[in-house]
């Protein structure tokens, strides 16, 4: 089991990796452990983190909310 702080190191490496940068204002994201979920965002150079123990429903679906109309 590891502890906060390096679950928050961990989520915010991967965010790195995956976008190649770190994260700027207005960049949210959420990482999913075995037992739980954290939401970071960065809003005006704050960076906010939220842990939940509440495992997000995995829907096996596509939402179109990225297409322009």
């Amino acid at each position: 089991m590891i502890n906060i702080q390096e679950a928050i190191k961990i989520a915010g490496e991967m965010f790195i990796e995956r976008e190649g940068r770190k994260m700027e204002d207005g960049d949210e994201f959420i990482a999913v452990f075995k037992n739980c979920a954290v939401t970071a965002s960065n809003k005006d150079g704050e960076l906010k983190i939220r842990f939940t123990d509440n495992v997000p429903l995995i829907i096996d679906a596509d939402v179109d909310i990225y297409s322009e109309e």
